[in-house]
Parts: structure tokens; sequence; C-alpha cells
């Protein structure tokens, strides 16, 4: 059975003020981190994010699924499931 790591990543960063997904800690960002540890667990790593999040990724080793409901539901990236 194939399973996949699914990373909810559309948040707004309100708090921080900017996204955290791309904060540096020890010369990576906080998702390449996120990345690489969920590839140790199996190979398929999913990012649920924001249109807006998503632009901001750029190419990192997971699928990304953009969340066009982002701003309808609480928790929208668990409708699509």
């Amino acid at each position: 059975m194939e399973v996949a790591s699914i990373v909810l990543g559309g948040g707004k960063s309100l708090r921080l003020g900017r996204s955290k997904a791309l904060e540096i800690a020890g010369g990576k960002s906080l998702i390449e981190r996120v990345i690489q540890q969920l590839k140790q667990l199996n190979s398929h790593v999913l990012i649920a994010t924001s249109r807006e999040q998503s632009d901001l990724l750029g190419a990192v080793d997971a699928e990304i699924l953009v969340d066009i409901r982002m701003s309808e539901v609480r928790l929208p990236t668990l409708v699509l499931f």
C-alpha cells in the first residue's frame, strides 16, 4: 500500500507577516526541511496550499495542490480529500 504525506501549507502567516514556509533555518527553508523529513517516511509528499503560497514555493521536491476554496471554509484543504 502506498502512503502519501500531506502538508497543509495554505496559512496566511498573519502573525509572522511573511511566509513561514520560506523562513530559513539551518541553511534551508522550513518547507524544504519538512519535505526532507517526510521523504524519509515515504516518497510521495503533497503540499496543499493557496494560490498565493504556491507561487512562492517555487521548485520544491513535492507535488503542489492549489486549494481554490481557501477563502470559503475553515481548514478548506481537508475538504479536498
